[in-house]
């Protein structure tokens, strides 16, 4: 759904990205000493030179979370106001800052996509809790915090800011495997691009 996908990443990481998908437009990311992406991307000519031009930003695939990039994650979603899909180590970066996560939300769409292990986290109960309750745990969720909450899992709960709330029945168990919910973090970014 997007027209152009740019994958900032690892500058080391790079030509493997570029070369496992031939469609993907590339930015370098700097990185600390042993690997990781780097706070030096805030630089406000850095942050500038990866988002111009960009309508909606997907956080969290692969981003790891030593310190360093737990800073670059929080700044890159506190400096931009374009729509943002935060999934993986994004919502567990944002699960113990749980009051940037609401500041976050103010005047932009914000989807988060966790699976009932993150949203436990997020929410701060028990995964039991959450899978007990999971329609519950969405609206309340989302009614403190005012984003979109896709909460994945059988029966995956898409509940809106507003208290309105879809539950969708269809999939299958073999989309319980690592790498969908990455899949569905682009898919939903290639929505909002469509429909910023």
């Amino acid at each position: 759904g997007a027209g152009l996908v740019t994958a900032a990443v690892p500058a080391p990481a790079l030509a493997l990205v570029a070369q496992a998908a031939l469609e993907l437009m590339t930015y370098p990311l700097a990185v600390t000493p042993d690997g990781h992406i780097s706070s030096e991307n805030l630089a406000p000519e850095v942050l500038a030179a990866f988002t111009e031009g960009k309508t909606v930003l997907a956080v969290g695939p692969g981003l790891g979370q030593c310190a360093e990039t737990v800073k670059f994650t929080t700044g890159l979603l506190s400096a931009t106001r374009m729509p943002a899909v935060i999934d993986a180590d994004a919502l567990n970066i944002l699960a113990a800052k749980p009051v940037l996560l609401a500041k976050l939300a103010k005047g932009r769409t914000l989807v988060l996509t966790p699976h009932p292990g993150e949203m436990a986290r997020l929410a701060g109960i028990s995964t039991a809790e959450v899978q007990a309750n999971r329609l519950e745990v969405a609206r309340d969720f989302v009614r403190h915090t005012g984003v979109t909450l896709v909460l994945k899992g059988a029966r995956t709960i898409i509940a809106h800011p507003d208290g309105s709330v879809a539950v969708n029945t269809t999939g299958n168990p073999g989309m319980a495997k690592g790498g969908s919910g990455d899949m569905l973090t682009g898919l939903v970014a290639g929505l909002l691009a469509q429909h910023p």
